[in-house]
């Protein structure tokens, strides 16, 4: 199947978009986009991941941080269950300019530069991040903004 490019929207004066439970498990859509994406999702076992080039089997839930351009398909294709799904779209110029020089962000940083692998989350971190995007949307925009930076430290310094 083609390769769809994502045209990503987001609200005006924000730097990220953030998808809380999208349905979108009818639709097959292999697709990329400039933006970063975490993604959250709670399941039934069985369904299948794909990013990139891996295929595997999806378990119960998943934490995933894919980065700029990587061809994915959305992750609850197929699931006939209920299932909870929360995805955080960044844009890909989030860490430029100062952001890069900024000691206190040097982790995220190079958070950003591994995603361009695919870094899958587990264990706690899946766990407390999964908890908290779950209840991101709620937040007014500065403390959102806030969260998101947090939430990223959190995975920056994982094991």
């Amino acid at each position: 199947m083609k390769i769809v490019f994502e045209d990503i929207k987001r609200l005006a004066g924000s730097s990220f978009r953030i998808m809380v439970n999208p349905k979108l498990n009818d639709f097959y859509y292999w697709h990329f986009h400039p933006e970063f994406e975490l993604t959250f999702i709670v399941a039934p076992s069985g369904s299948t991941l794909r990013i990139g080039n891996y295929v595997g089997d999806f378990k119960d839930s998943d934490l995933v941080f894919i980065g700029s351009n990587i061809p994915h398909l959305n992750f609850d294709y197929g699931i006939k269950t209920e299932y909870e799904k929360v995805v955080l779209q960044i844009k890909e110029d989030f860490f430029k300019n100062d952001f890069v020089t900024t000691p206190e962000l040097a982790p995220i940083y190079q958070l950003f530069e591994n995603s361009k692998k695919v870094i899958c989350f587990n264990g706690t971190t899946r766990e407390l991040v999964g908890k908290r995007l779950k209840k991101i949307h709620h937040l007014p925009n500065f403390e959102q903004f806030i969260e998101v930076l947090s939430l990223f430290q959190r995975l920056a310094t994982s094991d």
